[in-house]
C-alpha cells in the first residue's frame, strides 16, 4: 500500500510506502493512520518496523513532517512540546519528550529528555502484567505531565493497580525531570 499526501507549498505529494521483503518478515515496513488533529491540521501516521514503530508528524499546513521513534503522542496545548512512549518492542515504559524549535520556521521538535527510570521500579517486574491498552498521558499545565500505567497482578485478574509518574519541566533551567505528585517544581 502507498499513502500520498498532498499539501500547499509542494509540487508533488509525500509518498509513504509499504515495503515487503519476500521470506524477510523483520525487513517488513507498514504504515497506518494513527491520528489526525482537525484543528492544527496534523496527520499522524505508524510506521511499523519489525519490532519498531515510530509515529511521523505532517503538518498539512505546510507539507513540513518529522518522523518521532515513539507512540501516542500527545501534544501539549500550546503545541510547544510533545510526550510519547517508546516505539521499541520491550521499551514501552520509557517516556520521550521533544520540544518546538523556536528558531526554527519549519516546526521541528527535539529530543529533551528521555526516562529509563520507570525500569527502576520498587515491585518485582515479573510479578505484573502491564495492561498496553490502559496507559495514559495527560497534560496538566503546559509544563507538567501525569503518565499511567495499569497493571495486573496476574494475567487472568479483573483487579488492576495504577501507577502514575508526573514529569515537569522548570521554568528556570527548562530542564524535564520526574516529580513527586505536589511538588513544587519552580524552587
Amino acid at each position: 500500500m502507498t499513502t500520498y499526501i498532498r499539501t500547499p507549498h509542494h509540487k508533488q505529494p509525500l509518498v509513504f510506502k509499504d515495503y515487503l521483503e519476500p521470506f524477510e518478515e523483520e525487513h517488513r515496513i507498514h504504515y497506518s493512520l494513527q491520528d489526525y488533529d482537525k484543528s492544527h491540521h496534523l496527520l499522524q501516521l505508524l510506521r511499523t518496523l519489525y519490532e519498531t514503530q515510530s509515529t511521523i508528524i505532517v503538518d498539512l499546513n505546510t507539507g513540513h513532517w518529522q518522523e518521532l521513534y515513539a507512540t501516542d503522542l500527545m501534544f501539549s496545548d500550546d503545541m510547544t512540546h510533545i510526550v510519547g512512549f517508546n516505539g521499541r518492542q520491550g521499551m514501552t515504559q520509557d517516556i520521550i519528550i521533544w520540544e518546538r524549535q523556536k528558531d526554527s520556521n519549519d516546526g521541528r521538535y527535539t529530543r529533551v529528555f528521555s526516562s529509563n527510570e520507570l525500569y527502576e521500579q520498587q515491585y518485582d517486574d515479573n510479578k505484573k502484567h502491564e495492561v498496553y491498552e490502559a496507559r495514559d498521558i495527560n497534560w496538566t499545565a503546559d509544563n507538567k505531565i501525569n503518565v499511567d500505567f495499569i497493571y495486573r497482578v496476574n494475567p487472568t485478574d479483573t483487579v488492576a493497580f495504577r501507577s502514575r509518574y508526573i514529569y515537569a519541566t522548570d521554568d528556570k533551567e527548562g530542564t524535564c525531570q520526574r516529580v513527586l505528585p505536589d511538588n513544587d517544581i519552580n524552587n
